[in-house]
């Protein structure tokens, strides 16, 4: 997993063996959009999911 404001990486983890996953950011601030994806084992990159903070 890959998280993102714009081009820059704020954060990453691994997921587990059953795809759960945890990722420690800095506290952002409001109606920043952060950009999610995950990327498997033959490198292949889902499109980004998108979360903007509350």
């Amino acid at each position: 997993m890959t998280i993102k404001v714009g081009s820059k990486v704020i954060g990453t983890a691994k997921a587990d063996s059953k795809g759960n996953f945890k990722v420690k950011i800095k506290t952002q601030k409001k109606k920043t959009v952060l950009g999610v994806t995950a990327t498997d084992k033959a490198k292949n990159v889902r499109k980004a999911a998108t979360v903007k903070v509350k």
